[in-house]
């Protein structure tokens, strides 16, 4: 190669590397502003892309100015106080360009209805996660057609929107003064929740054709007992529970548990067992004096909540209740013994519903 083709092929890639760098380095045309720092100490902006036009004004290092267009190594700036003008794009460092992302918008709600289910997913066949009180204020992140995706507390999921209202409860004003009365409350209440058999005792046990195999009460029980302490933690009671694992502690020893502890309520957890058609909710008490109240309160919750039937409140001589000089009671959520009503036992909807009506009756006990 002679040296003149290569002096030439050296002056073209230098070129070429020069202008991909301006091209690079700042958009030949701006869609948008683009915004880039001064880097020398001081920075003429000349009336044109040349070093022979008239000086407009100066800019100092560390400014930061708007780019609108460039061409051949000069940028034209765009200062809303002053005349446009062309500075030399060696002396400028290009900004990162910020994408402004719209801030995401939430609105409250209430519920309008007697109790709705907050789901993991936008179905009725969903898991259920909690159960949401009547008039309970939530707040919406987003909506699918019928399907709102909200927020409470420590929960995050779904909601038919149908059974949302953005009005809030009216608050009530009593026309006459009212006297002063005790809250419901549970906060520092010791409650003892005592899961029926467990361990070597299976207690009774069903066939779940939903399942399609056994289903043991122990089990049932546990599971009620540890959803039900949630909600009453949640709730400022201090829980305590006779088991918290497939054991069995003996009748007098979950008895000792809530004498030791001082128990404002005992409650112990069963499911029936009988024909394959008897159904229904039912609460034992022994002393009338001690346990009735108590028994009544969940009771009247429990058959409230699900709409099962009402087998009534009852006394027997049984041992956690029996011996127990706190105020103690026997519930039994259904039959397991029927089919048809362990497949609602056993729906996740079922135990959110059952372990806030027992909550719900403790409340109105301590009322």
């Amino acid at each position: 190669m002679s040296k003149i083709k290569k002096k030439f092929w050296v002056l073209a890639c230098a070129f070429v590397f020069v202008s991909m760098f301006y091209a690079n380095s700042i958009p030949a045309k701006a869609a948008s502003y683009q915004n880039a720092k001064i880097t020398a100490s001081t920075l003429n902006v000349r009336s044109t892309p040349s070093t022979k036009s008239a000086i407009l004004w100066k800019l100092s290092k560390g400014q930061i100015v708007k780019i609108t267009q460039t061409s051949k190594g000069w940028a034209k700036i765009d200062d809303p106080k002053k005349k446009d003008g062309w500075v030399s794009a060696d002396y400028l460092q290009p900004m990162p360009v910020q994408v402004k992302t719209p801030a995401a918008t939430t609105k409250s709600y209430y519920v309008n209805a007697s109790g709705l289910y907050l789901r993991k997913e936008a179905n009725t066949k969903a898991q259920a996660i909690t159960l949401l009180p009547n008039q309970t204020k939530v707040v919406e992140l987003s909506r699918n057609g019928s399907w709102s995706k909200i927020t409470y507390k420590p929960y995050t999921g779904w909601v038919s929107n149908k059974y949302l209202t953005d009005k809030a409860p009216a608050a009530s004003k009593p026309s006459v003064p009212v006297p002063q009365t005790k809250p419901k409350t549970i906060v520092g209440k010791t409650i003892v929740l005592d899961a029926g058999h467990g361990g070597t005792d299976p207690g009774s046990a069903g066939y779940s054709p939903a399942l399609k195999k056994a289903v043991l009460e122990k089990d049932l029980t546990l599971m009620m007992v540890q959803k039900t302490a949630a909600l009453l933690k949640d709730a400022g009671a201090n829980v305590i529970l006779t088991r918290s694992s497939d054991t069995y502690p003996s009748l007098q020893a979950r008895v000792d548990l809530a004498e030791k502890y001082h128990a404002d309520a005992f409650v112990s957890v069963h499911y029936n067992a009988g024909s394959s058609t008897a159904s229904g909710l039912e609460t034992y008490y022994y002393t009338q004096a001690k346990d009735q109240k108590l028994a009544d309160c969940i009771q009247r919750e429990m058959v409230k909540a699900t709409s099962m039937r009402d087998r009534g409140v009852k006394k027997e001589s049984l041992h956690v209740v029996r011996e127990n000089s706190q105020p103690a009671v026997l519930l039994e959520l259904g039959f397991i013994s029927n089919q048809k009503e362990l497949d609602t036992i056993i729906s996740n909807e079922y135990q959110i519903t059952m372990s806030n009506a027992i909550c719900n009756g403790l409340k109105n006990y301590f009322y």
